[in-house]
């Protein structure tokens, strides 16, 4: 396990648990159990999972050593019949089955990973709903405690509790703190210090069941059932009070449309659109005491986003980060999620000051965290927060903190790529004879810094003819493209071509740029760093790690784009020579120069 001793060093821990091991292969074993609910699952019914997953708790609850003679303590909300079909069978036996034999910890990874799997896929879009593996889990819970948490009084809750990921490890924890108490007190002492919410009420239920589970030892022996940790409750909304010790959770993400009340209520936290996750962030602010931590596992997102600036000011100002936790390796961690993650932690009342930082590479048996070094967060209220990627970039990201110059200082500002295709499929269908302007479409844009409009699936979408209405689409102005979305397993995140002259002179009436392409256009006749010069310098190595410092989104944004620390004009004299040499190692190596990396 992580202990404040290992700091500093790469630590490897799989989370302790307290009767058996992690299954093996638990990615094939969970791949079975979601194949099987998959082809129990009937599009659109909710209450197809409850019925599959209520049949399923149930029998785990009754075959589970500890629970001999005694009943689930409470009744679940309203769910189907009892599962008579072949493939809701198969489902439920597939379930208790990886089940058998296992921990708490990880039967509630399995029957929650298998109830949103089941659920219809509008509302688990609407409410982001994904579970949280067991190694992270742990990670999340182990580094509050290097941060002083101390669970033999903490008061713990959970404001997005799911089916009780974290709120089972807790208990299981905070009873291992009581293990010389009498069992009663045990009992009564989680049923009071730990708590959760959760807007599902089946999951709320589910969530009980499991935490009661983690502790039917005690239970049996006392004679005292656990009182409900759970409440169904939506958490943005509830007053869940403002006396814990710890807020923890993986809430959900996306963007919500909010009440008059709902936007004055978490005004300070807000810029323009409001995220799922960004008011949770707010909302535990609010629940934590003075001195409280804050740990939860939210995507990448905020650390540099425009809509979020108002919330890292509110985070710096009343509840400043200690640390992070940066997942590096996200395949099968969170099924189905495609944005970067962190495991953030924050201190309230705290001083700003240095942050520590880790990457952690986590799959579903364990993690291994590896810490990176501190870095200072910007004086600036709201401004990006610098965050390295990779060992050895805390000095990057120090550099990046003292570079004052930005894409507007050279010249160029960001716009989007005009042409939403679905809008004008009537002028794109007009253009079928090849006679249209050219569409330049993301692929175009190549890593080698060229626009090639050779496409392999687009021929119906190569050209479009605008009408006069619309020939505010076309572009006939140098610029420098970039993709405005890269695969999270690319190598590079940003990918740039150049506009040039002589490419525009193959097509006198102009070319018209898709919505996503971003445009680096001149604000000026003779910008500060020529076009060439900026297209190079976008597409180096070093400039995609300061990037990445930014943003762990797949999305590349244009406000992201123009607050990136680049050097002085002024100093951009040797690149623009290697450039002009075309020499590609040169560029690279002037271009951790300028970033202040010793050759």
């Amino acid at each position: 396990m992580i202990r404040s001793g290992d700091q500093g060093q790469n630590a490897s821990f799989t989370p302790e648990y307290p009767v058996s091991e992690p299954p093996r292969n638990p990615d094939a074993m969970m791949d079975a159990v979601l194949r099987l609910a998959g082809e129990a699952r009937r599009q659109g019914q909710l209450g197809r999972a409850r019925q599959v997953c209520y049949e399923a708790v149930t029998r785990i609850w009754a075959n589970h050593r500890g629970t001999v003679g005694l009943p689930i303590a409470s009744a679940p909300p309203a769910h189907s019949s009892a599962v008579t079909d072949e493939s809701g069978l198969a489902a439920v036996e597939a379930l208790v089955s990886a089940c058998s034999g296992r921990d708490v910890v990880w039967i509630t990874h399995l029957v929650g990973n298998t109830y949103t799997h089941m659920l219809p896929s509008d509302l688990r879009s609407e409410t982001g709903a994904f579970y949280t593996p067991p190694a992270l889990v742990a990670l999340a819970i182990e580094q509050c405690l290097v941060h002083g948490l101390d669970l033999t009084s903490a008061r713990c809750i959970d404001p997005a509790a799911g089916a009780g990921a974290f709120l089972v490890s807790l208990a299981t924890r905070m009873a291992d703190t009581m293990s010389v108490a009498d069992d009663a007190f045990v009992v009564r002492a989680i049923g009071s210090r730990l708590h959760g919410l959760e807007l599902d009420p089946f999951a709320a239920w589910m969530a009980n069941v499991f935490i009661e589970l983690a502790v039917i030892d005690q239970v049996r022996s006392s004679g005292r059932r656990l009182k409900p940790v759970v409440i169904a409750e939506n958490s943005l909304e509830a007053n869940a009070g403002h006396g814990y010790d710890l807020v923890i959770g993986n809430p959900p993400f996306g963007r919500v449309r909010l009440s008059d009340r709902m936007r004055t209520r978490y005004a300070d936290g807000l810029y323009g659109h409001a995220n799922l996750y960004g008011l949770f962030m707010h909302a535990a602010v609010e629940m934590t005491v003075n001195g409280g931590m804050i740990a939860l596992i939210t995507p990448t997102s905020y650390l540099g986003g425009q809509y979020f600036t108002n919330l890292r000011k509110l985070m710096a100002d009343r509840a400043p980060p200690v640390a992070f936790e940066l997942v590096t390796q996200r395949r099968d961690v969170f099924r189905d999620v495609l944005q970067e993650t962190a495991i953030s932690f924050f201190r309230k009342g705290g001083q700003v000051g240095k942050v520590a930082v880790s990457l952690a590479t986590v799959d579903v048996t364990g993690v291994v965290s590896g810490r990176v070094g501190e870095v200072q967060l910007p004086s600036e209220p709201g401004a990006p927060w610098h965050l390295p990627r990779t060992i050895g970039g805390v000095f990057l990201a120090e550099r990046m903190s003292r570079m004052s110059a930005r894409l507007a200082e050279w010249g160029y500002r960001v716009k989007t790529g005009p042409l939403v295709w679905n809008r004008h499929k009537t002028e794109i269908a007009a253009a079928a004879d090849g006679q249209g302007l050219p569409i330049i479409w993301a692929e175009a844009v190549r890593s080698d810094g060229l626009v090639c409009l050779e496409y392999a699936k687009r021929d119906d979408k190569a050209r479009i003819a605008p009408d006069d209405r619309n020939a505010w689409l076309v572009t006939n102005q140098p610029c420098v493209l970039l993709q405005r979305t890269t695969a999270k397993e690319q190598s590079r995140r940003l990918v740039a071509g150049q506009l040039h002259q002589a490419f525009l002179d193959r097509y006198p009436r102009g070319v018209v740029v898709e919505n996503h392409v971003n445009m680096l256009v001149p604000t000026r006749a003779e910008p500060a760093v020529p076009i060439e010069v900026l297209a190079a310098f976008i597409n180096t190595s070093a400039a995609d790690q300061v990037y990445r410092c930014i943003s762990g989104s797949v999305a590349v944004s244009a406000y992201e784009l123009e607050n990136m620390p680049l050097p002085s004009p002024a100093s951009m004299t040797a690149f623009a020579d290697a450039v002009m040499s075309g020499d590609i190692a040169l560029m690279e190596t002037e271009a951790r120069l300028l970033y202040g990396e010793q050759p």
